[in-house]
């Protein structure tokens, strides 16, 4: 047996030594650290056309006078600063142009998704 035979039959034996730790190490963070990381991708993704009501919370956007039942479509980019599409560019909360129906927030909330990221795009109801 060679001197190459020997350095090319140490060097598979290392990789398959060292694949079989790594597998083990992922198998190990898998079991620990798994429901971790499925929560945070549920936290993580808004619906895109949830709808939902402005909770009641002095950290939410501030809401547009509007009465029960219209509609906003807000871009969630930055949670710090949500924007209301106003039908020609973002304006910022309150400033936003209201839908008087869900169909025709949901519209214009189809031809947004074409240029937008759909999981940021949401329609909000506006409550009194």
């Amino acid at each position: 047996m060679s001197v190459a035979n020997t350095v090319n039959d140490a060097l598979k034996q290392r990789l398959a030594d060292l694949e079989a730790e790594q597998a083990r190490q992922y198998q190990t963070l898998s079991e620990e650290f798994g429901w971790l990381h499925l929560e945070l991708q549920q936290k993580q993704r808004p619906q895109p056309t949830a709808l939902k009501k402005h909770p009641s919370n002095p950290k939410s956007p501030p809401k547009s006078s509007s009465k029960p039942g219209q509609f906003v479509i807000h871009l969630t980019l930055d949670p710090k600063q949500v924007l209301e599409w106003a039908g020609t560019g973002w304006q910022r909360c309150g400033m936003g142009r209201i839908y008087p129906s869900l169909e025709t927030a949901q519209q214009s909330l189809q031809q947004l998704q074409k240029h937008w990221p759909p999981q940021y795009l949401v329609i909000l109801e506006q409550s009194a």
